[in-house]
C-alpha cells in the first residue's frame, strides 16, 4: 500500500468542452453548410433559367439536345437533356424541387453530392433512351431530381420484396425482348432499304 505524499491535490475531472485534447482525434466537418449549397444549386438553376431563356429566343433550338431513344449518336445527350426544358412551364415545375433537394443532397457533402447527381443522370438518360417512344425527343431535370429524393430519403420508391424477386426473375428476359424488338425493326428497315436499292 502507497500513501501519497506532498500537498492534496484535487482530482482532475475529464475532459468535456469541444477544444481537441491530447490524445484525442481530430475531426473536421468539411460538409458544405446551408448557405453555400443553396447558392451552388441556385447557379445551376439560374443556368438552366438562362438556357430556356436563349431556347425561346431561338426558336427551341436546343430542344434538340433532348434524348431520342435507340439512337446511339444521341447518348452524349444524356448530360445536356437534365437542363433543358420544354418551355418556362416546364422549367417552373423542377425548379423548387430541384434547389431544395439539391441544396439537401450538396449538405450532405461534396462527394455525395456528386456521386447522387452523376448516377442519377446516366442511370435516367439510359432509362429513356431505352424505353421512350419513337421518334420523341426527352429532356428535363425530373430525373436528376428524383434521383436527389432517394438521395436525401433512401428509403423513398423501395421496391417490395415481391416485386424484386418478379424483377430479377424476368428482367433479364424482358431486356433481352427489347434488344431483340429494337434489333428486329432496324434489320427490317435495313432488308427493305437494302431490297429497294437494289431494284
Amino acid at each position: 500500500m502507497s500513501i501519497p505524499t506532498g500537498p492534496w491535490q484535487p482530482p482532475v475531472a475529464a475532459p468535456t468542452s469541444s477544444a481537441p485534447q491530447p490524445g484525442y482525434p481530430v475531426v473536421i466537418d468539411r460538409r458544405p453548410g446551408p448557405v453555400a449549397s443553396f447558392f451552388f444549386v441556385g447557379t445551376w438553376l439560374a443556368f438552366m433559367w438562362l438556357l430556356e431563356g436563349v431556347d425561346a429566343l431561338t426558336g427551341g433550338a436546343l430542344d434538340s439536345l433532348g434524348v431520342s431513344p435507340r439512337d446511339v449518336t444521341e447518348l452524349p445527350q444524356i448530360f445536356t437533356a437534365p437542363f433543358l426544358h420544354f418551355g418556362f412551364a416546364h422549367l417552373i415545375a423542377n425548379s423548387v424541387p430541384f434547389l431544395v433537394l439539391g441544396t439537401l443532397t450538396r449538405m450532405a457533402g461534396r462527394r455525395e453530392f456528386w456521386i447522387a447527381t452523376l448516377s442519377s443522370i446516366v442511370v435516367s438518360g439510359l432509362v429513356t433512351w431505352l424505353i421512350s417512344a419513337p421518334m420523341s425527343v426527352t429532356a428535363g431535370a425530373s430525373g436528376l431530381v428524383f434521383g436527389w429524393l432517394r438521395s436525401v430519403y433512401p428509403f423513398f420508391g423501395r421496391i417490395p420484396e415481391a416485386a424484386v424477386w418478379i424483377f430479377d426473375t424476368l428482367g433479364l428476359s424482358i431486356f433481352i425482348g427489347i434488344v431483340g424488338l429494337t434489333l428486329e425493326q432496324m434489320l427490317l428497315l435495313l432488308a427493305k432499304r437494302f431490297t429497294y436499292e437494289s431494284r
